[in-house]
């Protein structure tokens, strides 16, 4: 059987002692083990690989050190907006979802994984295709692979994640 790997980086740009204050590389340093040991924990007691990898990036949107959720950078316009995307593959059969322009999702790594996960069904619960409520309505994403702004944060809101002020 083959030994899980978890590869993680804490964003664009370099992080080394020799352009950091040292104090500073500590913390980035200490920080991104401590997320690659949790995921690891996670991994050895038989968490999926889907579960593993959103669990880092979620620790990683709530440490202001990375330039993803908390540590996001504001746009040209003086804006938070936020995305994430996730994908699985299973074979040759490949999934992927992604949520854009956010402002109030907390952790846009688990809206993406619910897109994912809801996608399969939709908003009646039963497989995509059966019907159902057309505006996704609490159940599934209809199959959408990408959704963005307050369309996909009122889903987000509905399906009960954490949501924060701008």
């Amino acid at each position: 059987m083959p030994i899980p790997r978890l590869i993680i980086h804490g964003g664009a740009g370099a992080i080394s002692p020799t352009n950091l204050p040292y104090n500073t590389y500590l913390l980035y340093s200490a920080s991104l083990l401590e997320v690659n040991r949790s995921t690891a924990s996670r991994l050895a007691a038989g968490a999926s690989a889907l579960e593993a990898a959103t669990e880092a990036v979620r620790m990683m949107e709530d440490n202001p050190l990375f330039n993803c959720g908390k540590g996001a950078v504001f746009t040209r316009d003086g804006r938070v907006e936020l995305e994430a995307s996730v994908m699985t593959t299973h074979a040759y059969h490949k999934r992927a979802c992604a949520a854009v322009l956010l402002s109030h999702t907390q952790n846009p790594i688990l809206l993406a994984k619910q897109m994912l996960i809801r996608g399969q069904t939709d908003g009646s619960g039963s497989s995509n295709g059966g019907g159902g409520d057309p505006s996704g309505g609490a159940g599934g994403a209809q199959g959408h692979c990408v959704l963005g702004g307050p369309t996909v944060e009122k889903l987000a809101e509905e399906w009960g994640l954490p949501m924060v002020e701008e």
